[in-house]
């Protein structure tokens, strides 16, 4: 495993290779961090997320953005009204606090803290925040113990945390899987997962209860950029897959119609269908607690 680079680098290094543009692009993480931003904005995952925090209840201003990376939505919730702290442990400037700064200053947003800090251990008073938005952040918690007790310490009693987009897994071996498969882990590798009871036994020991759980395809901040009406496309794409798996399995075999049906269907009926999440490696979770 090609492991000793660091973030900022893998970023870089992928940003050149034409085989990763597009999970680059998805991801916001192209050098122009302005359209990363501007994307972003107009995603329907910032749109569910904003509907979000509009339904909940009372007034709710200071919005602490931990593991905030690039900025893009730090700046985002300071351009909709919100205070915002952004808080961040790499200092680099592609992927780290140094893009946030350049992000903030180029478009004069006043809004905007940001200080380089872990989840592990915050520089903040008690009670300070109204809301903690962390998106992609949470499963990379060396200690998840510690990080989700920080954030109640740090959150305004009946303030609200939104852990977005983390990954799920099931079990140890759909956590290889999932580390196996993931674009950017054998680079840098610092990927990981929680299974969806270490992630809640977590949060309510910490003092939360959590007010909503969505899975995968439960919400577009979790399935985005997929859409919900790409089943269609999805199942070709999956029969695809299951007609090569078959041909590189049994070569002979493959060369007659009706067996690599039957092949497809079997397979179905034991993973399920495109949309089963047993077929998406670390598919990702969200959660809405609240500190009582």
């Amino acid at each position: 495993m090609e492991n000793q680079m660091t973030w900022e680098e893998t970023i870089l290094k992928l940003r050149r290779d034409p085989a990763y543009s597009q999970i680059i692009f998805d991801s916001y993480l192209t050098a122009d961090l302005q359209d990363n931003l501007n994307r972003f904005r107009n995603s329907e995952e910032f749109q569910e997320t904003l509907k979000l925090l509009q339904n909940l209840p009372g007034r709710k201003n200071s919005l602490l953005d931990l593991g905030s990376g690039n900025g893009i939505s730090a700046c985002a919730f300071a351009m909709e009204g919100y205070t915002v702290t952004a808080a961040e442990p790499d200092k680099s400037d592609e992927t780290g606090t140094g893009a946030v700064e350049k992000l903030k200053n180029s478009l004069g947003i006043s809004r905007l803290d940001v200080v380089n800090a872990s989840g592990e251990m915050l520089p903040f008073d008690d009670d300070r925040f109204d809301i903690i938005h962390t998106r992609q952040c949470l499963h990379h918690a060396a200690d998840l113990g510690k990080f989700v007790s920080e954030c109640y310490r740090v959150l305004k009693k009946d303030g609200y945390m939104l852990n977005l987009r983390d990954h799920v897994i099931f079990n140890d071996t759909d956590k290889k899987d999932f580390l196996d498969s993931h674009p950017f882990h054998k680079f840098y590798g610092g990927e990981n997962a929680y299974t969806l009871a270490e992630y809640t036994s977590t949060l309510k020991a910490a003092g939360f209860k959590i007010v909503k759980v969505y899975t995968y395809w439960e919400s577009a901040i979790n399935h985005s950029p997929h859409k919900k009406h790409d089943t269609k496309t999805m199942e070709t794409e999956l029969d695809f897959q299951l007609n090569a798996a078959f041909r590189k399995k049994s070569p002979n075999q493959a060369r007659f119609k009706f067996l690599n049906n039957l092949y497809r269907q079997i397979n179905r009926l034991r993973f399920g269908s495109a949309k089963d999440e047993r077929r998406i490696p670390g598919r990702m979770y969200s959660f809405i607690s609240i500190k009582n």
